[in-house]
């Protein structure tokens, strides 16, 4: 017996199935300004249709070409930027895109890789560790040189470049 005070069941929210690659268009230079020109409803980031490249897309924000990724083994994911449009056409951008996809396939991780060229340390970083582990031990008048050649030379030439530079 069902009491007319009783609430109905609420309904579970449904949420928007992802498109599936075969749903969407593939991407090009016409489909992108027509994205641009009236993207309303549309995703921040359109992604390649059928014949495309799995994870490569279009993000409308910045105008710009991006590769989706998830990292061998960290299962981090990842998101590229291949190039801005429209100085990188469709077809210049899916070839990019082709390339980085086979690096990452072997392993690879360009994101990841361009993060740890910017945290390595400088040359400056290393005179720095040289001269409170290394000049202690020397005599006198070597750290008198050491340094003079360091303050004169090769920080002011070289103090700002990365050390895997070098």
């Amino acid at each position: 017996m069902d009491s007319p005070t009783q609430n109905p069941p609420a309904e579970t929210p449904v949420r928007p199935r992802r498109s599936r690659m075969e749903d969407r268009p593939l991407l090009t230079d016409d489909l992108v300004r027509d994205i641009l020109k009236d993207g309303t409803g549309l995703p921040n980031v359109v992604y390649d249709g059928k014949g495309g490249i799995t994870g490569f897309g279009f993000r409308r924000k910045d105008r710009k070409w991006v590769l989706n990724y998830t990292v061998r083994g960290k299962g981090i994911e990842r998101r590229y930027p291949v190039g801005g449009w429209p100085i990188w056409k469709t077809e210049r951008a899916r070839k990019r895109a082709i390339e980085l996809r086979i690096a990452i396939d072997q392993g690879g991780d360009p994101q990841g890789e361009e993060g740890d060229a910017r945290r390595a340390p400088t040359v400056a970083d290393l005179v720095a560790r040289s001269r409170e582990d290394h000049l202690p031990t020397r005599r006198p008048k070597t750290v008198e040189s050491y340094v003079h050649q360091l303050d004169r030379y090769i920080l002011p030439a070289l103090g700002h470049a990365g050390a895997p530079c070098i």
